[in-house]
Formats: structure tokens, C-alpha cells, sequence
């Protein structure tokens, strides 16, 4: 019987590997790459020990076996020989059947298929039918620290190779921090940096997610069909299982979702998914390494699709309505009191169907929107026929932008200080100028952004913000009557004007206001902010600023404007005004050049060549 796992083969498998002694088996299975993964081992470069990232301890069968790999492998060849017992699913088989199904195939235990077996792994695989896995980039953000530079999930498809991408039958598996989503920013950024937060995999059907991130958080998300045997599906999905037990510890710089995700998809994908030039790891790093074609290695990925938002739904399709069907839909949704039908016999002339869709998309993320009007419309809609379904152009997907760091040489004129060079260096992520894809419209994402001068021999720190967010709450299209929430947050240390070198301080600064795009790409915005300054340097430790900008981002070329004044509040009645202008030239996906006029006390202009990695 199938329950008696073939003991006859069980034991002659045993004995091959007892008879090759315990420092072979060491030598060669517990250090193979496969069985290092699979238990998450990671080597110290200083001591040549190993130890497992998981710091669950009920995950290893052996006491030691977190820092020692062969004692581990030994102690789950034991645990596979047991009995099957009344309850497979408290056997080994159930709790390990990525290091069962690659240990029969390496050694040739004869041992049964986990998925038949196992009841609780079989009802979790649908019946062992997975058959395709998707890696999920969603966009960022910017109400959750956390998901500010995008998130990734993995999607396991059961029950055909050809499903529809809408699919709901799916699991979904996710990696994140727990209890991280209601700190601030300030708090999640200290406690992620340090390892405070644990972490996990989970497991819900897709659908939940679905409805969470491209209903409720409208954001859209980009699915990456991986090129993958049968073979290897299952013995991912059986990986996957294994460490829904397992807990990490949260490192936000590196060993966030997109890395834990990344070194659990190295188990079938021949090739480093974690970049080995930088200790950080952005999502979109994960798919750049997927989509590579070097080496001769082909990309790992059969396919691309985007599964846009429902606010992004309404965006693309008003984009593609004419001059006449953008106003009756902005009658629509302005003009709630007006009857529908009076509505649709002003635009008899019109084939109105293809509007009320729109419309329908609308009513269908804006929760400010009357209920009774959304009723209206869809009535109106089922009146008609059906309309024929138009293919709309996609965007380019995240992996085709610029990489998340970058590096910048910039000669500078300024009329005070004379010539110079700064040299840059931003480790993650963009900003108004970047050419980025997949991330939220109009939005400023960056980390630990380094800027030194070289003036007269002297090298003079110029900057270092630790953090700066800006996010001017717009989707792009054009959607009518929606003005944007704009808010942003920055916080380091940076010289107080542009008139002297060695005058750092450090600063804190928060603020609202509105935005609106005027034109497609083109965003205007006002801000109001509070800042808070610290150092020698200090003119008010107090201060506010009021702030007018414009963002234009074109593949080709972008530009931004931004003025205002900073008045001092506490200590020195001092009025600051301010203002700069940026201009990027270049598409290229690692490289462009920008052109810089900035004026804050002293008036500085700027050419440089940047490098994105």
C-alpha cells in the first residue's frame, strides 16, 4: 500500500545513504544549493558557519538544525522513515514535501506523492491541480509605509494551463510584516530598518486580494506568468506550503517581500534574483532579474498582463472617449440632479453606450458618488445593446522603467560660491522626473539620498534625506472633477540656503494641500507645510512654507516647477523665498541627463549625466 510509503525501497534508500556515512552526506546533500534554500541558510563570510534566516523554531526537526545543515537533512531522513500513522497530516511527508519530493529524487526513497497523501496539502493545492505560478508586482502605495514602493505577490493557477488572468479559483500568497500597517511612517521606517517586525507567508484566495488592492486601494497590479515545467511547479508549491510555518524577521532595506519572494522563486528559476551589487532590494529589482535576457538565458517569464484598477478602468476608457462623450460624462458625474434621460437626448447623435460604461467605472471607485445616480446610469446602460469591447493601449510594464538607484555627476555654477562638482547618490527610489513604470502617478518616492560638493578642493556634505515622500493623490487621464490630496513628508539633513557650503542642519517637514492635472501629464499642485529645524545653523526652529509646483512627465522628457517661501516663526522673523526648475532629456532605461536652475538665497545652475542600477 501506498500508506506503507514501499518501505522496502524506504530502507534501501536509508541504507545507500548510511552506507556513504554521515561525512559524505554532509559534504555533498547538505550542502547542495537546493537543500541550503530550502531551509534558508545563509553562510557568515567571516566564520563559515551557516545559520537559517527562519527563526521559527518549530521548523526544524532538529534542535541544531538551524545552524547546521547536515544535522537537519539527517533529522528529516528520519522523520520521512516514520510511520504514516492515523493523521498523514502530522507527518513529515505533510509538513515537508519539498525537502520529501527532492530528497526521493536525489537518493530515491521511493516515498509517495505528498499531494496525494497528505489531505490538508491536497485540499490547499485543489487537489494537486496547481499548475502555473504568476509573480504579482502592485503598485505602490502611499497610505501604507509599507506598500509605498510596491508589493509583490505570488499566484498559484489551478485547474488549467489556459485560464483566464481573472480567475478567482486561485490562491494568492503573500509575504509582509506583521502588525506594521497602522505605524507611521517615522515608526515603520526605524522599526523596519532594525528587524523588529516578524514576518510570514500566507495563503487566501486570490480573489481577496484582488478586491483589496484594484478595488479598495485602486491599484493596479502586473502579472508575471513564469515559464516553469510541471515539475517545478509542484515542488514550488510544495516549498511554498512548507514555509507558511515559518517566520523571518523584517528587514525593510533587504530582506523585505520582494527578497524572501525572490529567494523562495531561485528553487526553479536558474538565476540570481537578488541583486549582489547593492544591500537593498526594491520590487521592481525582482522583475528587472526575471525579464533579463543575459548570459544566453532566456527571460523566465511567458507573460505579461496588467490588471488595472477600477479607477485606472475609468481613466483608460475616458481617455479614449471623443470631445462630446468626455462632456456627457462629465454631466454625468457633475451634474447628478439632471435627469439621464434628458442627458442622453442631447447627445442623441452620439452612440452613448461606451460613455455609460465609463460613467459606470466611475461610480464604481468614487465613494463620494450618489448611489442613486449610479442606479440611474446602469439602468440606462441596460436599455441598450451590447457594446463591442475595445482593446486599449497597455503601458509599458515596471520592469521596463529606469532601475530603482541611481548615481548623478553634476557640474554647478552658483553666483556666490563659484564652480563646483556634486556627485549623487540615491539608493530608492524616483522622483517627478524619473522614468519609472508601475508606480503611482505624480509621486516622489526616494531613501537615503547622498549629495556632496567638491568646490576648491574641499568635499562639503550637501545633503543627506533620509526620507522624502510626495504623492499629489492624481490618477492620470483626466478623470473630471476629482482634485488630488497632496501631502508631503521629507526628513534629513541639508545646508540651510545655497549661499554657503558648511552650514548643515538637520530638518523635519510635513504638508497638505491639492493638486489637479490640467492637461494629460501635467499636474499642478499647492502645499502648505511645517518644518522643523535643528543645528548651529538654525535661523527659526520653527517655520512654515507655502508651496505652488508643476509636474510634467513624458517619456521623452520631464519637467518640474516648484516656488514659494519658507517664513520663520519663533526666533527669526526671516521670509525665505525660494524656487527651482529641473529638466530631464532621455528615455533610457540606465541613463539621462537634466538640466537645474535653483535660487534660495544664492542663484545656482546646474548640468548633469546620471546612471540608474
Amino acid at each position: 500500500m501506498v500508506g506503507q510509503f514501499r518501505l522496502g525501497h524506504l530502507w534501501a534508500g536509508v541504507l545507500c545513504a548510511w552506507l556513504m556515512g554521515t561525512s559524505a552526506l554532509s559534504a555533498n546533500l547538505a550542502q547542495h544549493p537546493t537543500w541550503l534554500k530550502l531551509v534558508q541558510y545563509q553562510e557568515n563570510a567571516l566564520t563559515g558557519t551557516w545559520r537559517s534566516a527562519i527563526v521559527t523554531d518549530s521548523f526544524f526537526l532538529s534542535p541544531e538544525g538551524r545552524s547546521q545543515p547536515h544535522l537537519e537533512l539527517q533529522a528529516t531522513l528520519a522523520a520521512l522513515q516514520e510511520p504514516l500513522g492515523d493523521d498523514p497530516d502530522e507527518h513529515a511527508l505533510w509538513q515537508y514535501p519539498a525537502r520529501a519530493i527532492w530528497l526521493d529524487k536525489e537518493i530515491d526513497l521511493g516515498l509517495p506523492d505528498p499531494f496525494s497523501i497528505c489531505p490538508k496539502l491536497g485540499d490547499w493545492s485543489h487537489g494537486g491541480t496547481i499548475d502555473g505560478v504568476s509573480v504579482l508586482f502592485v503598485a505602490g502605495y502611499f497610505s501604507n509605509p509599507g506598500s509605498a514602493f510596491g508589493h509583490i505577490l505570488l499566484r498559484l493557477h489551478a485547474g488549467s494551463d489556459e485560464l483566464d488572468v481573472e480567475d478567482v479559483l486561485d490562491t494568492a500568497i503573500n509575504y509582509g510584516a506583521s502588525d506594521s500597517e497602522d505605524d507611521a511612517i517615522v515608526a515603520y521606517i526605524y522599526r523596519g530598518l532594525t528587524g523588529h517586525y516578524r514576518s510570514t507567508y500566507s495563503s487566501l484566495d486570490f480573489y481577496h486580494h484582488s478586491e483589496r488592492f484594484r478595488e479598495h486601494q485602486l491599484r493596479d497590479v502586473w502579472q508575471y506568468r513564469l515559464d516553469l515545467e510541471p515539475g517545478e511547479v509542484r515542488f514550488l508549491s510544495a516549498h511554498i506550503w512548507e514555509l507558511l510555518r515559518a517566520h523571518n524577521r523584517y528587514y525593510f532595506l533587504r530582506q523585505n517581500c520582494a527578497y524572501r519572494v525572490a529567494t523562495a522563486l531561485e528553487l526553479v528559476v536558474d538565476r540570481d534574483l537578488t541583486p549582489n551589487n547593492k544591500v537593498w532590494m526594491a520590487p521592481a529589482d525582482a522583475f528587472v532579474a526575471l525579464t533579463a535576457k543575459r548570459d544566453g538565458q532566456p527571460s523566465a517569464v511567458r507573460e505579461v498582463k496588467r490588471l488595472a484598477s477600477r479607477e485606472t478602468q475609468f481613466a483608460d476608457g475616458y481617455r479614449q472617449l471623443g470631445r462630446d462623450e468626455r462632456r456627457f460624462v462629465d454631466r454625468l458625474i457633475g451634474e447628478p440632479d439632471a435627469p439621464v434621460a434628458s442627458l442622453l437626448a442631447e447627445v442623441a447623435p452620439l452612440k452613448p453606450g461606451r460613455a455609460l460604461d465609463v460613467a459606470l467605472d466611475y461610480f464604481g471607485f468614487d465613494e463620494t458618488a450618489s448611489p442613486e445616480r449610479e442606479t440611474e446610469v446602469l439602468l440606462a446602460r441596460f436599455a441598450l445593446p451590447p457594446g463591442k469591447e475595445e482593446e486599449l493601449p497597455t503601458p509599458e510594464p515596471p520592469h521596463a522603467g529606469q532601475a530603482s538607484s541611481m548615481w548623478r555627476v553634476q557640474g554647478l555654477s552658483n553666483d556666490r560660491l563659484g564652480d563646483g562638482m556634486e556627485f549623487r547618490v540615491r539608493p530608492a527610489y524616483f522622483d517627478f522626473l524619473s522614468n519609472i513604470e508601475g508606480t503611482t502617478p505624480y509621486s516622489e518616492l526616494s531613501m537615503a539620498d547622498l549629495k556632496l560638493v567638491v568646490r576648491e578642493g574641499y568635499v562639503h556634505l550637501r545633503q543627506l534625506e533620509i526620507a522624502r515622500v510626495t504623492a499629489l493623490g492624481l490618477q492620470t487621464g483626466g478623470a473630471p472633477n476629482r482634485n488630488g490630496r497632496a501631502f508631503r513628508f521629507r526628513t534629513g539633513a541639508e545646508t540651510k540656503d545655497l549661499s554657503c557650503d558648511d552650514c548643515l542642519l538637520g530638518y523635519l517637514e510635513g504638508g497638505l494641500g491639492e493638486a489637479i492635472e490640467v492637461l494629460p501629464n501635467v499636474a499642478a499642485y499647492g502645499l502648505v507645510s511645517g518644518r522643523v529645524e535643528a543645528g548651529d545653523e538654525v535661523n527659526s526652529m520653527l517655520s512654515a512654507l507655502g508651496t505652488l509646483g508643476l509636474a510634467i512627465n513624458t517619456k521623452p522628457a520631464a519637467f518640474s516647477l516648484e516656488g514659494g517661501f519658507q517664513q520663520g516663526i519663533d526666533q527669526e522673523d526671516r521670509t525665505l523665498p525660494f524656487g527651482k526648475a529641473e529638466l530631464r532629456l532621455g528615455r533610457g532605461v540606465h541613463w539621462d541627463i537634466r538640466f537645474h536652475a535653483e535660487q534660495r538665497e544664492s542663484l545656482e545652475l546646474g548640468f548633469s549625466v546620471g546612471g540608474y542600477w
